[in-house]
Parts: C-alpha cells; sequence; structure tokens
C-alpha cells in the first residue's frame, strides 16, 4: 500500500504537526523499517517507527505508561 500524494506523506505530515505542536506524540507506521528511516524520524521529531504492529502497540504503550 502506498500514498497517492507520495511515499514520504508521513514526514510531510510530522514536519505539519510540529509546526504548531512540538507535544503531540507521533509515531510512523510505515512499509520500511529500515535504520536510515528510524534515525530520520527521530530527527524530525518523531517517537518512533516500525512497520510491525506488535512494536507499535509496544512503543505507544511504553510512551504512553512513562507520561
Amino acid at each position: 500500500m502506498g500514498r497517492v500524494q507520495g511515499p514520504r506523506e508521513g514526514y510531510v505530515l510530522l514536519e505539519k504537526v510540529r509546526q504548531t505542536d512540538k507535544a503531540t506524540p507521533y509515531f510512523i507506521y510505515a512499509g520500511s523499517d529500515s535504520p536510515e528511516h528510524k534515525k530520520e524520524a527521530e530527527q524530525r521529531g518523531a517517537q518512533g517507527t516500525t512497520n510491525r504492529p506488535h512494536d507499535l502497540i509496544e512503543m505507544v504503550t511504553k510512551y504512553v505508561s512513562h507520561k
């Protein structure tokens, strides 16, 4: 599954969110789980990225439980 607008729309949305809101947690659930994508997501202000449903649930649960 891909985005009609382009493959980087998660980063586009993240940038728009971060322009006005630095506090809302942002996780990317994508087709790739490469180290490069993880690094880029972190640098852009995401709390995490994965392509595995179990990992996504774990990341969100961990984030919420520490707040």
